[in-house]
């Protein structure tokens, strides 16, 4: 009898054991599916990666240009340099934005990444010109191609926290470089960058 008390207590116990763990998994189970169904409701072209006031950013500055790789031809730094400020400060600007007094801070501050690296003709996917063609490719290169690559990053603030960021890589083909194809790749990389919310100063600010 004695057993069979001990046998009865034991299924017993297993038995709330399974309950208790069926019980513990339901919220997690469903902190899953919330968690998932947000990563659908997400925007396929969403670049922000960081939390911002975005009502509060009015102005901006053109930080610098950073070059890395393989080595560059004579006369590049100083063309992506020059169209990188330009085309950045354009864009920004036909955004609403206001350029930043050199004295004062800036409420964005933007610095742009090039960099050439090798990639094997495989490894090719549609980019700023499309495909490659195979017919381009010299024999001696063995399907491998220099790549040129942009980031382009967006910070906030004083502290300069990074909040937006896009990348476009492998955009072209190295030996067609060309200030049109790096003006269209600047472009390309703020296109989905949002306008300016224009503040009413009528309205009470709330903080």
């Amino acid at each position: 009898m004695f057993v069979l008390f001990v046998d009865s207590i034991y299924k017993y116990g297993m038995k709330r054991c399974r309950t208790l763990r069926a019980v513990l998994r339901l919220p997690c189970f469903l902190g899953w599916l919330l968690l998932s169904a947000c990563q659908v409701q997400m925007p396929e072209n969403s670049e922000f990666v960081g939390m911002v006031h975005f009502s509060e950013l009015q102005t901006f500055r053109y930080k610098h240009t950073l070059v890395s790789g393989l080595e560059w031809r004579s006369g590049n730094h100083y063309i992506l340099e020059e169209l990188s400020s330009q085309v950045i400060s354009e864009e920004m600007s036909a955004r609403g934005f206001f350029p930043a007094d050199r004295e004062a801070e800036a409420d964005i501050v933007v610095v742009a990444k090039w960099r050439k690296d090798l990639r094997a003709y495989q490894e090719q996917q549609a980019a700023l010109d499309g495909p490659l063609n195979t017919m381009n490719l010299s024999e001696s290169s063995a399907g491998v191609v220099s790549r040129i690559s942009l980031v382009l990053e967006m910070y906030a603030g004083a502290e300069e926290k990074l909040f937006w960021r896009r990348e476009l890589p492998h955009a072209f083909e190295a030996t067609q470089f060309t200030g049109d194809r790096i003006t269209r790749c600047l472009e390309e990389a703020v296109e989905n960058f949002p306008q300016r919310i224009e503040n009413d100063p009528t309205l009470p600010s709330i903080r």
